[in-house]
This record gives structure tokens, sequence and C-alpha cells, in this order.
């Protein structure tokens, strides 16, 4: 039940299969995060190696315990196609986080996506969806509306 020590109630263990679905989400050939290991290391586990993560995962939700590695990052900066190198406005920030973390995200936002419903009129953070779209349909409506 809910408990100060667990607000939220009981939380239902990872099952593998929603940590191989995790990981076959992960787009591979990127850079690592400060833990080093790269996404083609999980891809390759076995079932074996599958058990072993789901159950590490779980033991990091159960005991809320989690790797410096997972809770920092790295920005490194990439130049952009244009501009001078000197500006510091000419570079994109890039973010390296641990894979491990990203897989133990991925597992989250798929069950909360399972349980919260997502509103229609919702379009940032949605698959199919941009905000850029919710921008188009706001200019039609009130261009069709300023004519009347």
């Amino acid at each position: 039940m809910f408990s100060s020590q667990n607000p939220a109630g009981p939380i239902k263990p990872w099952t593998e299969d929603e940590v191989r679905r995790a990981i076959g989400k992960v787009k591979v050939g990127k850079a690592t995060g400060l833990d080093g290991v790269k996404i083609e290391t999980w891809k390759a586990l076995g079932e074996h190696g599958m058990m072993w993560l789901t159950r590490f995962l779980n033991t990091a939700t159960t005991e809320r315990r989690s790797s410096d590695a997972w809770r920092g990052s790295t920005i490194v900066p990439i130049l952009k196609q244009k501009g001078d190198a000197m500006e510091c406005f000419n570079f994109w920030g890039i973010r390296l986080t641990a894979y491990t973390i990203k897989l133990y995200e991925r597992v989250v936002v798929s069950r909360l996506r399972e349980l919260v419903p997502i509103l229609q009129e919702q379009f940032g953070f949605r698959p199919e969806r941009s905000t850029t779209d919710a921008i188009f349909m706001a200019r039609q409506f009130m261009e069709k509306h300023r004519k009347a």
C-alpha cells in the first residue's frame, strides 16, 4: 500500500520484455556516457544477461540506488556547420548520458504511458506530433475565424 516510504504505492517489477523493448528503441553507434558502457553491449546480451540486467534495474528501483555515473553527464561542444569556431554560439551542446540510465528511463516511461492518459490536445513530447503542428493548427483556426 501507500506509505511515506513509497508514496506511489507498490511498483510492479520490471519484466525482461520491458527491458528488451527499451533496448530495442535506443540507436546504436552513439557516444557513451560516464559509465563507458556502449548500447551495443546491452543489445548483445543473451538470455542470462537480459535476466541479470532486469534484476539489476529492479534492484535499483526497490533499493532506490543509482550510480554516480547515472547522475552525471558530460556536455560536448559540437561546431555547427556555419560560423566562426571562436564564437560560443556557433556550437551545439550535446549531453552524453550513461546508456544504463537511458534504458531505465525508457522502461519507466513506457510503464507511465500505459498508466497515465495523454490528452488528445497535447502535442509536445508525443510520437507523430510536435508543437509545430499545434502552432500550424492554431494559425489555421485564427485565419479561418478572422474572415468570418
